[in-house]
């Protein structure tokens, strides 16, 4: 039992790091264009893979709450600023700007005074909360936009891919509070959801990706 244990933490802590440069090859590959859209998933893949391949190595060991903590902001500003290339209305686009500033100025300011080990479970809950929202919003934009293929949009499978991560991410948190202190055993359990919700995310984003219309040469 120990021995396929370990040996499905090590595939699943493989293939979550291996992951995020599917997207990057499909869009090597397939010589798309670099869009605003595509050109912050680039970024958020790479950041994502350095971040797995960072951890992995055991050089986290003594600030992996530091780690941890400068990706989850990092991703989160990626992400929201990824979902404001969408043809949004000019009033909404300002306004969601100002929201993003005024966040993150909140959240950097309770780190700087408390220290990046403040509210480790609630900061990420609140990151996955908005990002969650924004998801639906974009999602329900391109539903009710009748003059595109929905399946060739890239912030479709994007959208996606955030609410599959970030939806299992703030259910897995959910579940932490209503059973309180968990077993190894459940911990355990806990993780391989997360990194299958992890690897599933890119998975959708590749999927997109070889979705996306070529641009034909003029």
């Amino acid at each position: 039992m120990v021995k396929t244990g370990s040996l499905i933490v090590t595939v699943l802590s493989v293939l979550a790091t291996l992951a995020p440069l599917l997207p990057v090859i499909v869009l090597f590959v397939r010589h798309v264009d670099h869009s605003p859209v595509l050109l912050r998933l680039r970024i958020l893949c790479a950041f994502t893979f350095l971040h797995h391949l960072y951890d992995i190595s055991g050089l986290s060991a003594g600030h992996a709450q530091f780690v941890q903590t400068l990706f989850g902001l990092t991703a989160f500003a990626i992400l929201y600023n990824l979902f404001m290339q969408a043809h949004l209305p000019q009033r909404v686009y300002q306004l969601l700007m100002h929201v993003l500033v005024s966040y993150l100025s909140v959240i950097i300011t309770i780190y700087a005074i408390l220290g990046t080990a403040a509210y480790p479970r609630t900061i990420p809950a609140l990151h996955a909360g908005v990002l969650l929202v924004f998801a639906v919003i974009i999602l329900v934009t391109l539903i009710r936009n009748g003059n595109i293929v929905l399946v060739r949009e890239p912030l479709f499978w994007i959208a996606g891919g955030v609410l599959c991560f970030y939806g299992m991410q703030l259910l897995l948190e959910l579940v932490t509070q209503l059973t309180g202190t968990a077993s190894p055993g459940t911990e355990a359990e806990k993780w391989i959801v997360y990194r299958l919700a992890d690897t599933g995310q890119f998975v959708l984003y590749t999927i997109g990706m070889m979705a996306v219309e070529r641009q034909r040469p003029s």
